[in-house]
């Protein structure tokens, strides 16, 4: 789940840097940008809460005398189907600011995502007991 926010908050940084960079803010992608920025904020806003929400569903079930396994799925689906909006919503905003760049900006936002993508973790060594 966190995978999706990150990748989103990193998507969000750098065409905000690339913006900046080359003074891309013109009156059609104010709107845009201020579109993703507000819808940002909210899924910002929503996250904050669903782990209390999600470890305090947790922590009722675990209390009752029989688990709820569908009521628990129930919430877990509820705040995938979140996420996967949002990442639709943050891909089709994605194309219409595309949409605007001239060539040489999108090979600049290309190569700025290049260099700005994080590294993997390294991965711990496999031991023949693993394989």
């Amino acid at each position: 789940m966190g995978d999706v926010s990150a990748l989103i908050s990193g998507i969000e940084f750098k065409i905000r840097k690339l913006v900046a960079q080359n003074q891309l803010l013109q009156d059609e992608n104010e709107v845009l940008k201020k579109e993703i920025q507000e819808k940002n904020d909210l899924a910002q806003k929503e996250r904050r809460g669903e782990g209390k929400e999600i470890d305090e569903a947790f922590s009722t079930e675990i209390t009752k005398n029989k688990f709820d396994a569908a009521a628990i799925n129930k919430l877990l689906d509820q705040k995938a189907g979140k996420k996967e909006d949002l990442r639709r919503f943050m891909v089709e905003e994605l194309a219409k600011f595309h949409a605007l760049l001239t060539l040489e900006q999108k090979q600049k936002l290309a190569g700025l995502m290049k260099e700005l993508r994080p590294e993997p973790p390294p991965r711990p060594e496999l031991g023949p007991e693993k394989r």
